[in-house]
């Protein structure tokens, strides 16, 4: 990745999506390039029009950045690394006028339990007194220093293993501060600091507004620390602070500004500190002193300004944003501590865990697929999908690996959402089921109000829907933005996703089968008991029925073995889950349907000329989804059918099975080329992590099937980035593919390694 080039380019060059670490604050994310530019962020949630849009965009028009990095950056060596335990991302350059490095982070805010904002703007994470935080010494900074974040925090445990924790740790930010407050309820924080040497640095800052729709005002105090960006229409700002005289001019097409700094180990102040907020239309009414601007001819861009109270510089923004700095790494911190997986993969689990709490929206409990819309599952190609939504099999997923490491309270933040969902559309269906015509399908035990039907509008009804937005709304639409390129020219760039419209009978066996492992470590409700049971004679009227199962083709929909399996799950757990807890339920008519669909399953989706379960009923196609059956006991992993299937998939695309290495293709109906085998689309990170379980668990009578496993677990490891992340897909040349970073791929990896630890150790 290179930083954008002169004006005079038609287009701006974009780098690779394994380029990117990812900083967050459980309402929306940002993606840092190892270059040190943010080219990826939407404000004020995840689901928001990205105000930097460098990551599906190369118009010039239409790109935004906000980009630090040495002027010399074509003799800078970059490094970059998380804060241990933390999402406080540290981009480091290296080159032989010295070492300097930016750290990045994003502070977090606090809802009340009802998910709801504490009062009129979030309060930070700060009321609570900092306790055992790692690395913190006694000699906090004090005052505007403004010291290397290493001054915060030098790794030195000595004061915590004696019990002291520094008094200035107990200082708390203003809660009457109502103007910082705002300004930090949506912001990142940027801490640009010399290690030793003197570096000139470069500093650009060009936001869009509206996907690009919608031109911007650039005003730039008179003092040149700060700038704030206005959209004309809206009115929505983002105003970029520093604590030093930086920002010298707009660029020449005024949508951004260009700044620079000189820092010198023999600085008394040896870095400087960025405070990027992003704040929607004023209606507070909050007041400041007026300000005065420099209103020269060579100059003009910097407006009089005297009503904008947000054109300055905050009182106390250094002392303020260090102090953020180790409430943020401190809460990381903590938060981590909560897992109590302690094997041999813990770096990856922790660093996983920590990127699926950053997909978790606060306030909803709902969990994102991915921070970005439309990256490419193929360059070039139009399978481009936002995937800034809660999926309720991402859900699931990410529910049994929270469980794995033994944090319960975020799974219980997504079984919560859930649970609002399912009543939501409960409600929803009495309102509306005098407007269906009848069902077009009957059982000989059925619940009228949990039938498939066939609404006026053509679509069908279940009782909820596979994806929602992270506020708990459906989705119904798709629009297309034509004013972004797309990650290298792979357009069209999507907002919304049509997947609701689809009909994915999996997704109830997968809700089942998180909550039942769930209810084993927290016991679920009557109430709930009884929207699942509803569930369960949905799944008991419909099982027969074609469906879209976990590829969501659009196209048609088919017998899908994956569905049927999931479908049996959906009776096993609710089976099991009503024994155990003694809940009410028809055992007996439950039984005699979880027999039936296993029959039917083994009868019809088994196909002896291949030796393998198929993708479904008919088909000549493997389906690398079938690895679940012994995932979900619905198989022995013993079983001749089963490891007829195992040994299939596993082989080399060109002998016919799905499997390159430890990358594993999805299926093989339509993704290759005859004459060469070599497919047109990547393997699914994901499904690795699936084959390496199945592999773990034949591992338990077969000692080289677990050696095996094991490799295949430090072979997957190397296709992450540089700080551990994953992407969706891995393309054929090895780089990433598909939404970054993908909460699937990440749950898959937390538990496959636990799995895998277990038998290991």
């Amino acid at each position: 990745m290179s930083t954008p080039s002169s004006a005079s380019d038609s287009s701006i060059h974009q780098g690779d999506i394994e380029d990117y670490a990812l900083i967050g604050n459980c309402h929306t994310t940002a993606l840092v390039g190892i270059h040190g530019s943010i080219d990826y962020c939407c404000f004020p949630q995840f689901d928001s029009p990205p105000l930097f849009s460098k990551l599906v965009s190369a118009s010039r028009e239409t790109c935004g950045y906000f980009s630090i990095h040495p002027l010399r950056i074509e003799d800078t060596t970059n490094k970059q690394h998380y804060f241990p335990d933390s999402n406080v991302l540290v981009t480091k350059f290296l080159l032989s006028e010295g070492v300097g490095q930016v750290v990045d982070f994003m502070p977090l805010m606090r809802t009340t339990t009802d998910g709801k904002q504490s009062g009129d703007h979030f309060e930070p994470h700060v009321s609570k007194p900092v306790t055992n935080v790692v690395g913190m010494t006694e000699d906090l900074p004090c005052a505007d220093e403004c010291c290397p974040i290493t001054k915060l925090f030098r790794g030195d445990q000595v004061n915590l293993m004696r019990g002291r924790v520094p008094s200035s740790a107990h200082m708390k930010l203003d809660p009457n501060d109502d103007l910082f407050n705002k300004m930090i309820s949506h912001s990142i924080i940027r801490r640009l600091e010399i290690v030793h040497g003197h570096i000139d640095f470069l500093v650009e800052c060009t936001p869009v507004f509206n996907y690009g729709r919608e031109k911007h005002i650039v005003k730039i105090s008179n003092d040149r620390k700060c700038v704030v960006f206005t959209a004309e229409e809206s009115g929505h700002k983002l105003i970029l602070q520093c604590n030093r005289a930086c920002f010298e001019k707009a660029t020449e097409d005024g949508r951004g500004i260009v700044g620079s700094l000189e820092l010198s180990e023999l600085d008394v102040e040896k870095s400087c500190v960025f405070l990027l907020s992003y704040v929607e239309k004023d209606t507070t009414g909050v007041t400041r002193h007026e300000e005065t601007f420099n209103t020269s001819e060579e100059d003009s861009h910097r407006k009089s300004v005297d009503s904008d109270k947000y054109c300055r510089i905050l009182p106390g923004l250094v002392h303020k944003t260090n102090q953020l700095a180790v409430e943020t790494i401190t809460y990381w911190q903590n938060y981590i501590k909560r897992s109590e997986y302690q094997g041999i993969f813990r770096e990856q689990v922790n660093r996983s865990l920590l990127a699926l709490k950053l997909l978790m929206f606060e306030k909803t409990g709902a969990i994102i697929s991915s921070p970005t819309t439309s990256l490419p599952k193929v360059i070039g190609g139009e399978r481009n999908y936002d995937y800034r939504y809660f999926w309720m099999r991402d859900g699931t997923f990410a529910i049994n690996a929270f469980l794995q490491a033994s944090m319960i309270d975020d799974a219980a933040k997504i079984i919560g959402f859930i649970e609002r969902m399912i009543h939501y559309e409960m409600e929803e269906r009495h309102k509306q089921r005098d407007m269906d015509v009848p069902a077009i399908v009957a059982a000989e035990e059925q619940v009228s109000d949990i039938d498939i039907v066939t609404t006026t509008s053509g679509t069908m009804r279940a009782p909820i829907h596979n994806i929602y937005t992270i506020d708990g709304k459906s989705l119904d639409h798709v629009e297309e933005i034509t004013t972004f390129t797309g990650f290298r020219n792979s357009r069209p760039v999507r907002v919304g996703n049509m997947a609701t419209q689809n009909i994915e009978l999996d997704i109830y066996g997968e809700l089942m089968d998180a909550i039942y492992s769930y209810d084993s470590k927290r016991p679920i409700s009557y109430d709930l008991w009884l929207k699942l049971r509803k569930m369960v004679e949905f799944v008991i009227v419909n099982w027969k029925n074609p469906d879209h199962s976990i590829w969501e083709k659009t196209s048609a929909t088919a017998h899908y073995v994956y569905s049927k399996v999931m479908a049996w799950c959906c009776l096993d757990r609710a089976i099991r889950l009503a024994e155990r807890r003694s809940f009410p339920a028809p055992i007996q008519h439950w039984l005699k349907t979880r027999n039936e669909i296993y029959e039917d399953i083994m009868k019809k989706g088994y196909n002896e000329k291949l030796g393998s379960f198929v993708q479904s009923y008919g088909s000549n196609a493997l389906d690398v989804s079938l690895l679940i059956m012994p995932l979900v006991n619905f198989l022995s992993i013993s079983d001749p059918r089963m490891i007829s299937t195992i040994e299939t998939i596993d082989r080399k695309p060109k002998e016919g099975g799905l499997v390159s290495s430890s990358l594993v293709y999805r299926n093989n109906d339509i993704h290759h080329q005859d004459k060469t085998m070599r497919f047109t689309e990547g393997t699914y990170n994901m499904f690795s992590f699936w084959l390496l379980r199945v592999l773990a668990l034949m591992g338990d009578r077969d000692k080289k099937k677990l050696r095996q496993a094991q490799l295949m677990f430090e072979k997957i490891s190397t296709f992450s980035n540089h700080v551990d992340l994953f992407s969706e897909i891995t393309s054929f040349t090895g780089n990433m593919l598909g939404n970054f970073i993908h909460c699937n791929t990440h749950a898959s990896l937390i538990v496959a390694a636990v799995e895998l630890s277990k038998r290991l150790e």
